[in-house]
C-alpha cells in the first residue's frame, strides 16, 4: 500500500507515569475508533504500490529498520584508508580469489593485486577479527574488518600472492640487470674492434706526434695515455675560433666522415655514462639475492601445491614448475655473462694499456675518461654534420636556380620561324588543293554542256 505520510498521534492512555499523560485527556483521540470500509479489495486496488518484477518493492523510511551496530575493530585511519580502497576499486573477494586461483591478471590487475596483498590484514589485527567473531556472534564486522578476514579465508592467499607477485618481481629484476651487462659488452666491443675509434686515435697521435716534433720527451710517440682526452678541447687554435677536438673532427669528417649518414665513430656518451656505474660487487649482491629469492619462493609454490586439492591444483603447479625451470637457466647465463663482462673490461683496459688504481680494476675510473671525451666529440661531430647538410642543400637550391634560368634564356625564335615555314606550307598545299578541285569542276561542266549547231566537231 502507499503510505499516507502524517503526523501520529498517541494518547498514552493508561500510562499515569509519562510526562503526556493528561496531554491529550479528554480529546477526540481517546474515544475515535477506526471505521473501516466495508470494500477493502477496492481501496487496496486504487492505493496499493505499483509492483514490477525488475524492481523489488520498496521500503518507505517510516518502515526502514535501524542501522546495526558493526564492529570497529581496527585503527581509524587504517579503516578509513582500507575502506576508500574496497569503495574506490569495487573489489570483491570472489574476483580476487579466482585472479589468484587461476593467475589471471585480466580479472584484477597486477598492480591492485600488490596493494591488496600490501594491505592485508597483520597476525594481530588477524587475531583480534577472529576473536570478536568467536564471542560476538551477533554484532557483525565491519567493511574494512570483513574484507580482511574473508582475504585470510582464501586458500594460501599469501603463498599464491607472493608466487604471483614474485614472477614479476623477478624478470622486471634480471631484465634491469642484463641491460646493465649488454651495454657493458657492448662498449667493451666498440672500444676493442671499432676501427673508427681507431682512426679518431690516430688522428690524435699524427697531430700530437706533429705538434710534439722538437721535443725530446714528447714527440716521436707511438702512443698515449688516454688522460690526454678529455683535454683536447682545452688546447685553442691561434685566434682561439676553434680547438684542437675540433680539428680532429674536421680532419675524420674530410677523410671518413663525407656521408652525411656516416655514424659517430665513438660509442655514445649514454651508454659510457651507464658503463661507469656499474659496480660488479653490487650486481653479484643482485644476482645472489634473487636466487635466495627464487629458492623462497619455491618452497612456498610447493606448500600450495603439497596442500591443494586437485580442483585447485591447476594452473598453479604447471606455471610456476615451468616458471621455476625457466629462472634457474636464467639467473645462471647472467652470472656468466657477469664474468664474461670483467674478463671484457679487464681485456680492454690492458689493450689500452689503463693502469687500474690500487691494483682494484674499477669501471668508473676507466669510462670517465672517455665520457667528457665522447661528449665533446659528438657535440662537435653533430655540429659540423649540420654544416655540412645546410651546404649541401644550399648548393642543390643553386644548381636547380640556374637550371630553371637556363631554361628561361632558351631562344624561341627557331621555334616561331619553324613554326611560320609549317604554317605557309599548310597553306600552299590547301591553295593546290582548292585549285585542283576548281579545274576538275570546269572540266566536268565543259564535258557535259549540250552542245550546239554551230559547234564544229
Amino acid at each position: 500500500m502507499k503510505p499516507l505520510y502524517w503526523t501520529r498521534i498517541q494518547t498514552l492512555a493508561g500510562y499515569p507515569g509519562n510526562p503526556n499523560f493528561n496531554k491529550y485527556k479528554d480529546s477526540i483521540w481517546e474515544i475515535l475508533e477506526e471505521v473501516k470500509p466495508s470494500e477493502l479489495n477496492e481501496f487496496e486496488e486504487k492505493f496499493s504500490r505499483q509492483s514490477t518484477q525488475d524492481k523489488p518493492k520498496l521500503v518507505s523510511k517510516s518502515e526502514k529498520p535501524g542501522k546495526q551496530q558493526v564492529a570497529k575493530l581496527l585503527d581509524p585511519k587504517r579503516s578509513q584508508n582500507l575502506g576508500i580502497l574496497i569503495s574506490s576499486q569495487h573489489l570483491e573477494i570472489s574476483e580476487i580469489e579466482q585472479a589468484l586461483l587461476n593467475f589471471d591478471t585480466d580479472i584484477v590487475s597486477l598492480e591492485m593485486l600488490k596493494r591488496i596483498y600490501g594491505a592485508r590484514a597483520t597476525d594481530e589485527e588477524l587475531q583480534m577479527i577472529k576473536a570478536h567473531i568467536e564471542s560476538q556472534v551477533d554484532v557483525p564486522l565491519d567493511k574494512p574488518e570483513q574484507f580482511l578476514y574473508d582475504l585470510s579465508c582464501i586458500a594460501h592467499f599469501e603463498e599464491r600472492m607472493f608466487c604471483l607477485m614474485f614472477q614479476d618481481k623477478f624478470n622486471e629484476g634480471v631484465s634491469s640487470i642484463q641491460s646493465i651487462l649488454d651495454n657493458m659488452q657492448s662498449v667493451c666491443d666498440i672500444l676493442f674492434t671499432s676501427e673508427g675509434v681507431k682512426r679518431v686515435l690516430g688522428i690524435i697521435l699524427a697531430l700530437g706526434n706533429y705538434m710534439n716534433g722538437g721535443n725530446v720527451q714528447r714527440g716521436q710517440a707511438d702512443g698515449f695515455s688516454l688522460d690526454i682526452l678529455p683535454k683536447l678541447k682545452d688546447v685553442k687554435s691561434r685566434d682561439n675560433a676553434s680547438t684542437l677536438l675540433h680539428f680532429v673532427v674536421s680532419t675524420y669528417m674530410q677523410k671518413f666522415g663525407q656521408n652525411p649518414e656516416a655514424p659517430n665513430p665513438l660509442p655514445e656518451p649514454g651508454d659510457i655514462d651507464k658503463a661507469a656505474l656499474i659496480k660488479f660487487e653490487d650486481v653479484d649482491k643482485d644476482l645472489k639475492q634473487l636466487r635466495k629469492e627464487l629458492d623462497a619462493c619455491d618452497l612456498r609454490a610447493k606448500k600450495v601445491i603439497a596442500s591443494s586439492s586437485k580442483c585447485r591444483l591447476q594452473p598453479f603447479k604447471d606455471i610456476m614448475e615451468g616458471f621455476f625451470g625457466k629462472a634457474q637457466t636464467t639467473v645462471s647465463s647472467t652470472e656468466e655473462h657477469l664474468l664474461k663482462c670483467r674478463d671484457s673490461l679487464y681485456s680492454v683496459t690492458k689493450y689500452y694499456t689503463y693502469p687500474a688504481k690500487n691494483g682494484e680494476l674499477d669501471p668508473k675510473d676507466f669510462f670517465c675518461i672517455w665520457s667528457p671525451f665522447c661528449n665533446d666529440f659528438k657535440a662537435i661531430w653533430t655540429r659540423e654534420k649540420n654544416k655540412i647538410m645546410q651546404e649541401r642543400l644550399r648548393l642543390e637550391r643553386v644548381t636547380k636556380h640556374k637550371e630553371k634560368l637556363s631554361l628561361e634564356k632558351v631562344d624561341k625564335k627557331p621555334a616561331g620561324k619553324l613554326k611560320t615555314q609549317s604554317m605557309r606550307l599548310a597553306m600552299r598545299t590547301k591553295a593546290w588543293e582548292n585549285d585542283r578541285i576548281h579545274d576538275t569542276a570546269s572540266c566536268t561542266r565543259t564535258l557535259t554542256r549540250p552542245r550546239k549547231k554551230s559547234d564544229k566537231l
